[in-house]
């Protein structure tokens, strides 16, 4: 049987985003997307923000993950007002562009932190900023508030019945007004949207938190789904 090929996205940075690996203009993302892809039997494909080559990209892959970014979603994709070259404009352009794409084949699409973001954004969505209670001290990567899942959700189907986890929180954008055909799959005690997932597609589901870091039955469920539904 063919392993599925998921293509993911890439984070870009340049020295003013106060990291340094090169002088140029650089992508990104942490290793733990292609050791867990990689490790459930598909193969992972990491993707620049060439627009002459999203159907190439999206004829390839059987499968399509838009992670977490160190960037804000600009306002001007959700109605509001942005400023000239606003950090995170060209990931948000890129992504947008491929998302529409792939919901328009129904292929299999998991946004992470700022990619479930950027699903509702895409489906006519808005955002609100300045989340600071949802920006948890380092480390990152361990359990920081719980989440009630919706029943009668795939999200709900994927945890195993469990109504409640405790999840990463690394984000200070949350969804406002929910896009058109999606359902809240989860929220937070103080009613934060968590989950969302489309109700017009095969497997299209976001997540606020971080489950590439692999701290419950959840996140691995996530993925695992994923590459069971990218499968041919």
């Amino acid at each position: 049987m063919k392993k599925p090929i998921i293509a993911i996205t890439l984070d870009h940075h340049t020295n003013n985003n106060g990291f340094y690996y090169s002088e140029r203009p650089w992508y990104a993302l942490r290793c733990d997307y292609s050791q867990i892809i990689s490790g459930l039997g598909g193969v992972p494909i990491f993707i620049s923000y060439e627009h002459n080559l999203i159907d190439d990209i999206l004829a390839l892959a059987d499968g399509l993950i838009i992670p977490g970014g160190d960037y804000h979603i600009p306002p001007k994709f959700y109605g509001g007002k942005s400023s000239t070259n606003e950090p995170g404009e060209k990931r948000a352009t890129y992504e947008l562009a491929l998302m529409r794409k792939a919901l328009k084949l129904n292929m299999p699409l998991l946004g992470i932190c700022n990619g479930m973001q950027l699903l509702n954004v895409c489906q006519g969505g808005s955002l609100k900023a300045n989340i600071p209670s949802h920006m948890q001290p380092s480390p990152k990567n361990v359990p920081y508030h719980p989440i009630k899942i919706e029943k009668k959700t795939k999200l709900f189907e994927i945890a195993g019945g469990e109504g409640e986890f405790m999840v990463t929180s690394t984000h200070s954008q949350a969804i406002d007004r929910l896009g058109q055909d999606l359902i809240v799959s989860a929220k937070a005690n103080d009613g934060i949207i968590e989950a969302i997932e489309s109700t017009k597609h095969n497997f299209v589901i976001g997540v606020e938190w971080h489950p590439e870091y692999s701290t419950s039955a959840l996140d691995a469920g996530l993925f695992k789904r994923l590459i069971s539904k990218a499968r041919r």
